[in-house]
């Protein structure tokens, strides 16, 4: 089996792998990997600025079974890439794919930027986002840009949102999140996702007011004081 990349990253960020994730990972034989890395998250809670519940949601209800890991991309990568590589399986980078070549059996091969045919497959998965060039083979809509964004950090867990994905909300102007992600390897700390909403046009205002920003994060969650204190500038 063949898989076609345009290139390779060292993988940043962080992930919440809900039920369904966590599924095609035992599918793959990779669910106790991950889940031992990752920190297990029951509950989604997110709270307004004068402390009124937006909401409160428990994956218990659901079932025992039932629950979301956050974890570290470099944890998540390095099972998938290990997993590829006991596989068998090729991959070719630095090919950028524009079409997909449809056959009358029904398979179908992939065509880079030099006209160049991958081998025929049975199935062809573009996982290159929402701007695909391959969009229009299925789709005439055009993607349109999200509204709002967000920046984001890896920092040290200090444990104020204990198996739980919290936020606080100004109105609908403001969100701050903070995620448990567990370890990006077996030796590291345990760290969180911390992340702040913002349109990309406020991106360039937002670096140079930084330090008005961290006030702002501690203003409105005085509990992020530690980490937030920590952030370069």
């Amino acid at each position: 089996q063949r898989r076609e990349a345009c290139r390779l990253q060292h993988e940043t960020g962080a992930n919440g792998l809900r039920p369904t994730g966590l599924a095609a990972l035992a599918r793959l034989g990779l669910r106790g990997a991950v889940e031992a890395l990752g920190a297990r998250i029951g509950r989604l809670h997110g709270l307004t600025d004068t402390g009124r519940t937006v909401f409160d949601l428990s994956y218990a209800g659901l079932g025992p079974d039932h629950y979301a890991i956050g974890i570290h991309r470099a944890a998540l990568h390095g099972a998938l890439w290990q997993a590829f590589r006991n596989s068998g399986g090729d991959i070719e980078a630095g090919r950028e794919i524009v079409d997909v070549e449809r056959r009358a059996d029904g398979r179908a091969a992939p065509v880079d930027a030099l006209g160049r045919r991958a081998a025929v497959a049975d199935l062809v998965i573009d996982a290159s986002g929402a701007r695909s060039r391959l969009r229009a083979l299925v789709s005439p809509r055009r993607p349109r840009p999200y509204t709002f964004g967000a920046v984001w950090a890896s920092v040290p867990d200090i444990g104020i949102a204990e198996q739980a994905l919290a936020q606080r909300y100004v109105a609908a102007r403001i969100m701050i999140g903070y995620l448990p992600i567990g370890r990006p390897d077996a030796g590291a700390e345990r760290l969180a996702a911390l992340f702040w909403s913002l349109k990309p046009s406020q991106y360039d205002d937002w670096r140079r007011d930084f330090a008005a920003w961290r006030e702002k994060v501690v203003g409105l969650w005085p509990a992020l004081a530690p980490v937030v204190s920590a952030l370069p500038g």
